[in-house]
């Protein structure tokens, strides 16, 4: 399989599944096998996928498109209707944020198609409401849901979010119509939760207590987990999402680690996915999956817990 590079509105060599940044001379008919598109920014302010280009690459790929981010991009609801109803079975990841045109109808596409959808991030869509948000509660293999800067939302929407039982990673920064209360009651019900972010929201965080914290590895980005991961033979015995989610930083502990690939789930490095040595045996060796390998020795994030998986589930999150 080759790699497509696109930058400075130059082509960059010769490959048909993974694209990058901008598409200005690219025709997107010449890459049917393209299942990882990187469309965000590009040039200039909202430089990146121009309204209904999304679309265009959608219908090209014929269903097989698994990751999509077109952040800070023109796209409009009708993009993500095409992309969802074209790659029902596929898309596993879209990063939407900052995107001014999307409104509540390209949420309820997302709750209506999405049905393999882990990853969704559509911060700062400043036209999102309410109504959008609540559909999400039918999304039910999300992993990591990022709806950060969006003033419009409040604790209504919020309590939708308890229907995800799989929510690994929640951001709620800078929702200043959200309150504590809500907050607690998403640590409360959602029992895989390992981060959740909820700095400069609309009230005082101190009504949740360490009890409600008590299954949190961070909170507000600082660790505050202290149960014991490590069994006694001194290594890990669960999937190291547990204490180093994605928002975490090289300054709060995350240390080099040994990182799988499994290629029948396509976790691979062309497309930057990997896992950690529990999950490489728990959830993939274990469960009979072949060409399972060790790459590098590098800083990164299990993917296994964020559904980039057949299955959506990671067996090892919990100890």
């Amino acid at each position: 399989e080759e790699i497509i590079s696109i930058c400075n509105d130059a082509a960059i060599n010769n490959s048909s599944d993974v694209l990058q940044r901008n598409l200005g001379i690219f025709n997107p008919y010449q890459t049917p096998n393209l299942e990882v598109a990187d469309m965000s920014f590009g040039t200039g302010v909202r430089g990146g996928a121009r309204a209904y280009s999304l679309s265009t690459f959608a219908l090209a790929s014929r269903g097989r498109l698994r990751e999509v981010n077109v952040s800070s991009s023109g796209i409009v609801d009708d993009d993500i209707k095409i992309l969802l109803m074209t790659c029902t079975d596929s898309l596993k990841s879209l990063e939407i944020r900052c995107c001014d045109n999307i409104r509540d109808p390209a949420l309820e596409c997302i709750a209506q198609y999405g049905k393999y959808l882990a990853f969704l991030d559509f911060s700062a869509c400043f036209n999102v409401t309410d109504e959008g948000v609540a559909q999400l509660q039918n999304c039910s293999m999300l992993t990591s849901l990022k709806l950060s800067s969006i003033p419009s939302l409040t604790d209504r929407s919020i309590a939708t979010l308890c229907e995800l039982r799989k929510l690994v990673f929640l951001d709620l920064r800078c929702c200043m119509n959200v309150t504590a209360s809500a907050v607690r009651n998403v640590l409360q019900k959602c029992p895989l939760l390992v981060e959740i972010d909820a700095r400069d929201i609309g009230s005082s965080l101190q009504a949740i207590t360490t009890e409600d914290k008590r299954n949190l590895s961070i909170f507000n980005g600082r660790r505050c987990n202290t149960v014991s991961t490590i069994n006694t033979a001194g290594t890990l015995r669960c999937c190291s999402a547990f204490f180093s989610s994605q928002r975490t930083s090289l300054h709060q502990g995350v240390t080099a680690k040994r990182m799988y690939h499994c290629t029948q789930c396509n976790l691979l490095p062309q497309y930057n996915r990997g896992v950690c040595l529990i999950c490489s045996e728990k959830c993939h060796k274990n469960q009979g999956h072949s060409g399972v390998y060790l790459g590098a020795i590098t800083y990164f994030f299990c993917d296994c817990a964020f559904g980039f998986q057949p299955n959506g589930h990671c067996t090892a999150l919990r100890r």
